[in-house]
């Protein structure tokens, strides 16, 4: 509790400075208040923010899954979708991971990422690759197999880290024959 009250003092300092409706600062704060386990006012701090770009959003998501359940962030990051802020290749990282993480069935499953993807502007190997191994890591050979393809088709080279996810996903989900080793290793 000691920190809490710390970190109002350095925000009341930034007030105090003039500096605080600068991005950066918002996002330090956001990260402060959050790890200090005081989340309604994170929450508070976020509706208060004048400019709330998509880093501020993975900032608040970020800061939160690291300190709350799942259902709580799941609520940010519908929030952020209902500004009519599209998320991105961040996001979705930060998302597939704390699912993964949780490693239970009900949040385990990638549909809220599939949505996410789905909804991205500008898909990157990033998001793919993100996305092959969260399918990997649940079994969908179908879907990562899918995934892969359409990366390729959209002319999006997968690099080395792209490779290991897919190869790593390949072994998860026991995709036998040559489709999957002749494919990665002509990408390589």
């Amino acid at each position: 509790m000691g920190f809490l009250k710390q970190g109002k003092e350095i925000h009341g300092l930034a007030i105090r400075s003039d500096c605080h409706e600068h991005e950066h600062i918002n996002n330090a704060l956001i990260t402060l208040y959050s790890r200090c386990g005081n989340v309604a006012y994170t929450r508070s701090f976020l509706h208060l923010t004048s400019s709330r770009t998509i880093v501020t959003w993975n900032t608040m998501i970020s800061a939160i899954a690291a300190t709350t359940s799942i259902p709580r962030v799941t609520i940010f990051l519908q929030e952020m979708i209902g500004s009519k802020t599209p998320p991105n290749h961040i996001t979705i990282v930060t998302m597939t991971s704390l699912f993964a993480e949780a490693a239970d069935p009900w949040h385990g499953n990638l549909l809220i990422a599939q949505r996410l993807f789905d909804m991205m502007e500008n898909r990157d190997r990033i998001s793919y690759t993100t996305l092959i191994g969260g399918y990997g890591l649940q079994g969908s050979r179908m879907f990562a197999r899918k995934l892969f393809l359409e990366m390729i088709s959209q002319g999006i080279e997968p690099d080395e880290i792209a490779i290991d996810v897919v190869r790593s996903a390949w072994r998860r989900i026991r995709l036998h024959g040559g489709w999957n080793h002749s494919r990665v290793a002509a990408n390589c």
